[in-house]
């Protein structure tokens, strides 16, 4: 179910997309990436097994905040629906489909065609620029569930990227009130040490690229970028070595470096493992889920 609060929020893609494409130059079309659809198979990195359980706890912390007393942020099924602009009507929309591809391979459970937008893609010139734009005309984007304003994130590099979540609760209402700062839950059903009483929906993720970053790049790396960083929590900077093991690593990476030409198979894993059980566990349980995961898709254990 979408979150209350944010319900409208598909309604500012039209406003976004004005805004957007009076920022797109003539030249936009020179700058786009080559596809590149001999890459499209999962990549699989090995690791020296000594080395292994540190450099997964390392992605994993580095990409999910967890908690001991809420679950981690989901899509409901059949609400994932990406949208993409900035770059042309093809190249937008085969980044699109890349996304929900993957993300169905992922469990993460997609929305049939013709859904209403849930996961924003901008690619633009200058990413301060926009977002100080899209905040003027869009400000629903930029608030918390209260309808309070916040800042978004302050990221380094040619990205940055946030999401908008509500709590339901076991009935499936978005959750509003707030007293002394206690949230309160019409019912207990469901509640103990393992399950949360409530879940935690994501009803609209923003993804913002700058397209100077996207030079050597193919469509498939591309969207695999976007939609992990649609997905997760933080941005890459915490990754450091495991950054390699990531096809987050490829809008930093210096020209002419090796990449990952697609999705790897920690990034797969770790959203199989995301998305797997109950969206009530609490984000420490949830998180072991991940590494256990990862752990499976690197050594080949069951």
């Amino acid at each position: 179910m979408r979150a209350d609060r944010y319900r409208w929020l598909a309604r500012g893609f039209a406003v976004a997309a004005v805004l957007l494409s009076a920022t797109v130059p003539a030249r936009a079309q020179e700058a786009t990436p080559n596809d590149s659809s001999s890459h499209d198979t999962i990549l699989v990195q090995g690791l020296k097994t000594e080395a292994l359980k540190k450099a997964i706890g390392t992605y994993v912390n580095a990409l999910t905040v967890m908690d001991a007393s809420e679950p981690l942020a989901r899509y409901a099924p059949g609400t994932f629906c990406p949208a993409v602009l900035g770059l042309n009507d093809t190249l937008d929309g085969q980044i699109a489909a890349r996304m929900r591809q993957v993300a169905e391979a992922a469990g993460v459970k997609p929305a049939p065609p013709g859904c209403q937008t849930s996961a924003l893609v901008f690619f633009v010139d200058d990413k301060e620029s926009f977002i100080r734009q899209f905040q003027r005309l869009q400000p629903t984007y930029f608030t918390d569930p209260k309808g309070d304003l916040w800042s978004p994130p302050k990221e380094a590099g040619p990205a940055v990227s946030w999401q908008l979540t509500q709590q339901i609760d076991p009935q499936g209402n978005a959750i509003s009130r707030d007293m002394g700062g206690t949230r309160y839950v019409e019912s207990v059903e469901g509640g103990g040490r393992i399950n949360s009483m409530i879940t935690v929906q994501i009803a609209m993720s923003v993804v913002i690229i700058e397209r100077n970053s996207l030079v050597g790049l193919s469509t498939t790396q591309i969207a695999d970028y976007a939609l992990m960083r649609s997905l997760t929590d933080r941005g890459p900077k915490e990754l450091k070595d495991a950054k390699r093991f990531s096809i987050l690593s490829v809008i930093d990476a210096p020209m002419g470096s090796e990449t990952p030409p697609s999705l790897t198979a920690w990034d797969l894993a770790y959203l199989k493992g995301r998305y797997a059980g109950d969206p009530r566990f609490f984000g420490t349980r949830q998180g072991t889920i991940i590494r256990q995961s990862i752990e499976r898709a690197v050594t080949g254990k069951k």
